[in-house]
């Protein structure tokens, strides 16, 4: 009872947060543990972050490095201008590295 009630307080702008941060978490599991799973056949396919593909503690502080330096810049210069289009940029970040997440783990699964 008491995390719903957290959460009720949440701010459309906390929630949109906290799902970027969610999303590029998962990102980085599924690829680390699609690579683990067979190094020969995954590879990371973002260009910036391939060639760490077979170096797992890199790769990890590479993607967080990315991510941080997304987010960042957006907190700092959007937020404060517009919170609706900060806002939709994050839920847009939330979609597309979810949509990454599920498909390295669905090529797994094949």
């Amino acid at each position: 009872m008491l995390e719903l009630l957290l959460i009720a307080q949440l701010s459309l702008t906390s929630i949109t947060e906290i799902s970027v941060i969610g999303a590029h978490g998962v990102d980085l599991s599924t690829t680390s543990w699609a690579i683990g799973f067979d190094s020969d056949k995954f590879k990371e396919s973002n260009p910036i972050l391939k060639h760490f593909s077979n170096k797992p503690i890199p790769l990890g502080l590479a993607k967080v490095g990315l991510a941080l330096g997304v987010n960042i810049p957006l907190r700092l210069y959007i937020k404060p201008r517009s919170k609706l289009w900060y806002n939709v940029i994050n839920i847009g970040q939330t979609i597309a590295i979810g949509y990454v997440a599920y498909r390295n783990q669905d090529l797994v699964k094949k």
